[in-house]
């Protein structure tokens, strides 16, 4: 037979565990960036489908001082199909949930394996879509993607 006092102080332990994990933390106001950075997610899910598009999101920023964004591109191993495109526009999600899209460039274009969109604003930051459809001769294989944005830089750095 089973000794049941050892239940009393495992509950305690429940107890006493739960409540330091949900100590109240005060909230710290993040440091600004200080330098160029950008970040890219797969938005599209389920599997990869020749003649489907991919959907990603890509977000690009740098300090207001330090520039301002001229171009970005995508380079995949293999051409997209008809219909693989930069948005020229970029993206917020406003109180409702709602994606709410702002002109920023001009269409992308495609050469090749290389899609590139080009800034018409004055900006600093942006996050573009990008679609990739998958073409048939990427069927069976692995696809890669290379994100980059260009500056366009207001200071000259160096020493004469």
């Amino acid at each position: 037979m089973r000794n049941k006092n050892i239940k009393f102080p495992a509950l305690i332990l429940i107890m006493l565990t739960s409540l330091l994990a949900c100590t109240k933390q005060e909230y710290t106001i993040p440091d600004p960036v200080a330098q160029l950075t950008n970040d890219c997610i797969k938005r599209t899910i389920g599997p990869s489908i020749v003649g489907l598009p991919l959907e990603f999101a890509y977000a690009m920023a740098l300090p207001k001082l330090n520039g301002k964004l001229v171009s970005a591109q995508v380079e995949a191993n293999y051409a997209g199909a008809t219909g693989t495109f930069l948005e020229h526009r970029s993206f917020y999600t406003n109180t409702s949930g709602v994606d709410v899209p702002i002109v920023v460039g001009s269409p992308s274009s495609n050469a090749d394996k290389l899609t590139k969109m080009n800034f018409t604003v004055d900006t600093s930051a942006a996050t573009l879509r990008y679609y990739y459809v998958i073409p048939e001769e990427a069927r069976g294989k692995t696809v890669s993607f290379n994100f980059t944005f260009h500056v366009f830089s207001l200071f000259v750095f160096g020493s004469v």
